[in-house]
């Protein structure tokens, strides 16, 4: 079981940059996709898991995972509206726009 957290450790070091450049595409096409319509958003905030927690992720469930690719949150955004009528507004343009996995979402 080990071996299989150093493999997916590696995989996240040696992908990082391009999670970071896909969180980076998604900031600026949500961005874009607000100014499009009208709606002012506070704040959105992305992030990269970290490779402590991926760690601890892993460890926490019992190895399950085989690869990278098996973990469904390594990237994640945040989105803060000012006001809660926004919130369906965006998710609707946010299912639009992307292919969605609400299942782990």
């Amino acid at each position: 079981m080990e071996k299989n957290l150093k493999e997916i450790l590696s995989q996240f070091d040696s992908t990082k940059n391009n999670y970071e450049r896909l969180l980076e595409y998604i900031e600026a096409t949500i961005k874009s996709l607000m100014e499009n319509e009208k709606i002012q958003i506070h704040e959105i905030k992305g992030r990269i898991k970290d490779k402590e927690s991926l760690s601890k992720k892993i460890e926490t469930k019992d190895y399950k995972y085989s690869s990278l690719s098996d973990i469904t949150d390594i990237c994640g955004i945040r989105i803060i509206t000012y006001f809660s009528d926004d919130v369906d507004k965006i998710a609707s343009l946010l299912e639009e726009e992307f292919d969605l996995d609400k299942e782990n979402s």
